[in-house]
């Protein structure tokens, strides 16, 4: 009998440790999602600033560009795509920015990150959208590992010393109170 009710005390320690294990791992997971969650939420915020040296290629022109260029100018540079639903509305976004905005200083510039391939649609959409602002073209991609981009559309600002002040994924609407402000701090800088 004391043999046989050991056994059902070592299978309840075993279930109890058990059950703990599985509580450790359950928290373990809930506190990865939770910092992944905040990571996520502050791509968006104020943070350490990304490094300023992008170049790419303009558009009309075909040649070399470079944020360097535009040192001294805040800035919002646009990652786009034209199979990127949520980038044709930003594009137009940006023209009403650009029209607001580029007289007291503000450069905005929208980047294309389709293949080389792409060329005509690139331009169909460009005129299609009537875009004044510089476009320039970034079939290499090297947007993503420049400023930790996660998708498309990615929108950074950078202040005049060329620091990326605030970041947004997916579409921004130019008017929303808290974005206009990030953007005019920067340009009364």
């Amino acid at each position: 009998m004391k043999s046989q009710s050991f056994r059902v005390a070592d299978l309840a320690f075993k279930s109890d440790e058990k059950k703990h294990s599985l509580l450790l791992w359950g928290i373990i997971f809930i506190l990865g999602v939770c910092v992944f969650y905040l990571f996520s939420l502050g791509y968006g915020a104020r943070k350490v600033p990304l490094p300023y040296e992008y170049s790419a290629q303009d558009l009309y022109s075909g040649k070399a560009v470079s944020l360097s260029q535009y040192r001294g100018s805040a800035v919002v540079l646009m990652s786009w795509a034209t199979w990127c639903m949520d980038c044709k509305d930003e594009l137009a976004a940006l023209e009403g920015l650009w029209d607001s905005m580029h007289e007291r200083g503000l450069v905005v510039i929208a980047v294309n990150l389709d293949a080389v391939e792409a060329n005509k649609q690139i331009e169909d959409m460009v005129n299609q959208y009537d875009l004044s602002y510089p476009i320039w073209r970034d079939p290499e991609n090297t947007f993503f590992s420049t400023f930790n981009a996660p998708g498309i559309p990615t929108t950074v600002l950078l202040d005049k010393q060329g620091v990326v002040v605030r970041a947004w994924v997916g579409p921004v609407d130019f008017e929303v109170w808290d974005v206009r402000e990030d953007i005019e701090d920067v340009l009364v800088q």
